[in-house]
């Protein structure tokens, strides 16, 4: 009787039924799925089912190796002899099938039908058509010149069933692991091992089979399993070579180099290994198609097949070997940018699947159970994906009972007024709405979500909504709500002691009631001048809120990392969080403030950095909210606005835009947010007023990051050396490294002027130390005062080998122009530089000229 592991089935138990079901019926069945997709598992299953009812099964298995012989698979199941000559053998397979199919109940299951021998192929055929022997086979789709599932010439006329064969969804993979473990399995640990795998069934179980032998999961004291941090073992090896077993070398060898490549640019993987053969290992679902900063790319999938690649040390030589010989022993040349593994497009598919998942079982939960607290759920679900307002609404309408679950109409109540605010109401009058509504049913909590409309909507935040009160005898879960949005509400007020006591408070009540969302600390931290703490707490929720499948909290999150990495200057980071963006951009978050806020900081390293069409695009594309006011942009938007002004020379512009912001920011209660935008205005455009108006400002909000920036821009003005060293010093010390190299930049220029060698020089070594600390990792020293020179082609080209120590008649021989037209278009760059040296052109920025009327209107229309 078959081997039979039921674990392996869990997710696809009614489908091996329904399979099962047709061929009692007298019906084929074609099992057609990519590579790993369980489609062995699923033909173990199926003859397993039938076996059980009392029938008789026989498997014949294709095998790569035996193709050549004729009927290898046959003779290796025992069907036919090796009588003399080949006609004989086939005659006596033929005769063979047909005396298994005229006894009692029978099937036929074929498995790896498009590596079988042709001979066998046509035998089978051949027995199809002369009996009613019912047959399930499993196939690859797009075989190459075999793709007929029922012979050479489609010889039988007998009618099939095409059942597709899809990776499993998450909760299915889940369910099956923990068939496997006999115990739950941590949902984080899950989602690695879904991921790692592109949940094929067959590596997913591989994985963990080699976790459990290597002891590298273990029974947490909850009794849940939980994974170790790194997922590739040397035990993986097998299971790989297994699930690559049957590609040849050539496909093999091209998989190999789009591994260690990392993955390229479409163009890249094409040059690298031909656009038939990226056809034909995209057919068989080997790779991933993706974006990074907007560029189409393609990464080899699933990644364990990634590390199996890196783990050789040998195949970094190979790699070399392998790509001259497929490039004809040139290696070709494009623009390459770093890359990492495209794990985000595979999270997402996770997070979409999850959330149908649940908006599936809340629906039917809803349903059955018609509670305020059932359709508060079902519409939590709703909001991640784009759903019709009209559905939303009526179960907001629906008529429940007055007493029930006061706490949940509060809520429910919540989510109309976020929809009336988006449909135009404004926030003062939902305010007052919610007090009549549910005001005498929980007073603390009307003023609780009044703070959350206030802060996500744009409303006035004062100083008697940030300090909320608990009524006594609260459940500890509201008290902990009420905290936290408190929390959020005192950070943004700029009442900085005052939140670091309500964080304490938090963290006291942390082991009562769950855990703590680490990016409020985060922020907190960043204020206090921690910079280096506040990223650790950031990346911190950020990889909880991705295990938990949290678009909201991950949208905050990803925000508050992004805010803190612009404020360091390390800039790294940022691209595979905006890979990450993007590849959620399917899904909904009511957080959308969170979301707009950190696509424009994005936005702003990536002008920062040069890409400036890259940057205008991704502030077009982020989430607009209708219902702020000009004069409250969001953080993000106005300082990537600015900084788009800046690379146009508009900087007088680009500061009275934050100075406008700043104040209509500290108008509307977000304290922090108009610090953020006066400073970075200070650092563009300096004026006397701006320095008495911050100095007023920081009177009333304690916030040492914001204090020790306002004393560098007052030691920059003041040309004191010794005063910004001491400063730089800081910054350094508590992780704002970029505007501490600054710092340092201008201590020795002024030290330099002032004449003291002394201090210049312990300056200019600090700066060294820093410097050298972070290895090939820029630092962003510059910010606004970046220069940017916006270039043709060309002039470009031009630049670039002044900026190489190029003379005139050397460019000109390098473009293969005359050198009066070499240094016609360098007169042109020096002008439009404003410089007069063409050494002083390797200060600036190049970014490739725009067509700016196109650029100005993205970014008004955004």
């Amino acid at each position: 009787m078959t081997s039979f592991d039921r674990a392996t089935m869990i997710g696809r138990e009614s489908m091996v039924q329904r399979i099962a079901s047709m061929l009692e019926r007298g019906h084929d069945v074609d099992l057609v799925g990519r590579r790993g997709h369980g489609l062995s598992m699923t033909l173990r299953a199926v003859a397993f089912h039938l076996e059980e009812r009392e029938w008789r099964v026989l498997r014949i298995q294709g095998v790569p190796s035996l193709r050549a012989h004729s009927l290898a698979a046959l003779h290796a199941a025992e069907i036919g002899t090796q009588n003399e000559g080949r006609f004989g053998a086939i005659v006596a397979a033929v005769q063979a099938l047909e005396a298994f199919a005229g006894v009692g109940r029978a099937a036929l299951v074929v498995d790896d039908w498009d590596d079988l021998d042709e001979v066998s192929w046509g035998v089978i055929e051949t027995v199809k058509a002369r009996t009613r022997l019912p047959m399930v086979l499993a196939r690859r789709p797009n075989s190459g010149t075999r793709q007929t599932p029922s012979g050479l010439g489609g010889a039988s006329t007998r009618s099939t069933f095409v059942v597709q064969i899809q990776a499993l969804p998450f909760a299915a993979m889940q369910r099956m692991l923990e068939g496997r473990l006999g115990g739950p399995l941590e949902r984080a640990s899950a989602s690695r091992i879904y991921i790692y795998s592109a949940g094929i069934a067959g590596l997913s179980l591989g994985i963990l089979d080699a976790m459990l032998f290597s002891e590298r999961i273990e029974k947490s004291s909850d009794g849940y399993w939980v994974l170790e941090e790194t997922l590739w073992d040397e035990l993986l090896r097998g299971t790989v070579e297994g699930f690559l077993g049957t590609l040849d070398p050539a496909k093999r060898n091209a998989l190999q180099v789009l591994a260690l490549e990392g993955g390229p640019s479409i163009e890249a993987a094409e040059q690298l290994v031909g656009r038939e053969c990226l056809d034909r290992l995209d057919d068989q679902g080997l790779l991933v198609a993706f974006e990074v900063e907007g560029e189409p790319s393609v990464s080899v999938s699933p990644p364990v097949v990634v590390d199996y690649f890196r783990a050789e040390a040998a195949q970094l030589v190979r790699q070399r070997a392998l790509r001259e010989s497929e490039l004809g022993g040139e290696e070709k040349r494009w623009a390459k940018k770093p890359r990492g593994i495209a794990v985000d497009p595979l999270y997402a598919r996770v997070l979409a699947d999850r959330v149908e998942q649940q908006r599936l079982e809340l629906r039917n939960q809803w349903e059955t159970r018609r509670t305020r607290a059932a359709a508060l759920e079902y519409v939590r679900a709703l909001t991640m994906k784009p759903c019709s307002g009209r559905e939303i609404e009526e179960i907001l309408d629906w008529p429940f009972m007055a007493d029930d679950d006061p706490l949940s109409q509060c809520s429910l109540e919540y989510v109309r007024s976020r929809m009336r605010i988006s449909d135009g109401e404004s926030v003062e009058d939902e305010i007052a709405r919610l007090h009549r509504v549910v005001g005498e049913l929980q007073p603390g909590t009307v003023d609780l979500m009044a703070l959350s409309l206030k802060l996500e909507s744009g409303g006035i935040i004062g100083e008697e909504d940030v300090h909320l009160r608990v009524p006594g005898l609260t459940p500890v879960a509201q008290v902990r709500a009420t905290y936290s949005i408190r929390l959020l509400g005192e950070i943004w007020f700029g009442h900085i002691a005052h939140a670091r006591q309500t964080l304490d408070d938090l963290l006291r009540m942390r082991s009562a009631d769950g855990p703590y969302q680490p990016s409020s600390e985060a922020l907190l931290l960043w204020l206090e001048g921690r910079l280096s703490e506040a990223q650790e707490r950031a990346e911190q929720g950020l990889r909880e809120a991705r295990a938990a499948y949290d678009l909201d909290r991950a949208h905050i999150s990803r925000f508050v990392l992004l805010l803190i990495l612009t404020f360091r200057g390390r800039y790294t980071p940022i691209p595979p969080l905006l890979d990450t963006l993007r590849a959620t951009e399917s899904l909904t978050s009511l957080q959308v403030q969170a979301h707009a806020d950190a696509m424009h900081l994005g936005a702003l390293a990536l002008v920062r950095g040069g890409q400036v069409e890259e940057g205008a695009e991704l502030v077009r594309r982020a989430p607009t909210i209708p219902y702020f006011s000009d004069e409250r942009p969001g953080l993000g938007r106005a300082l990537a606005i600015a900084q788009l002004r800046v690379t146009e020379g508009r900087r007088e512009e680009a500061a009275e835009s934050l100075r406008e912001s700043a104040i209509g920011s500290w108008g509307s209660g977000l304290r922090t947010a108009a610090l953020v935008h006066a400073l970075a205005a200070l650092e563009i455009d300096p004026l006397p007023s701006d320095f008495e108006l911050i100095r007023g400002w920081l009177s009333e909000v304690d916030s040492a990051l914001f204090q020790l920036q306002f004393d560098l821009a007052e030691a920059i003005a003041a040309q004191d050396a010794a005063s910004i060293a001491q400063i730089a010093e800081l910054m350094q010390d508590r992780g704002e490294e970029g505007n501490a190299l600054r710092a340092w930049n201008f201590a020795v220029q002024f030290a330099t002027a002032a004449g003291d060698e002394e201090l210049a020089k312990r300056c200019g070594d600090a700066r060294r130390t820093l410097r050298s600390g972070f290895g090939s990792e820029a630092l962003d020293s510059e910010r606004f005062s970046r220069l940017f020179l916006e270039l043709t082609p060309r002039e470009s080209e031009i630049v670039s080998a002044v900026v190489e120590g190029l003379s005139n008649a050397g460019i000109a021989s390098r473009l293969g122009v005359s050198v009066r037209t070499v240094e016609s278009h360098l007169n042109r760059i020096l002008r439009k530089a404003g410089v007069e040296q063409r050494g002083e052109l390797a200060g600036f920025v190049r970014v490739a000229q725009p067509r700016r009327s196109a650029r100005e209107s993205e970014v008004k229309s955004a």
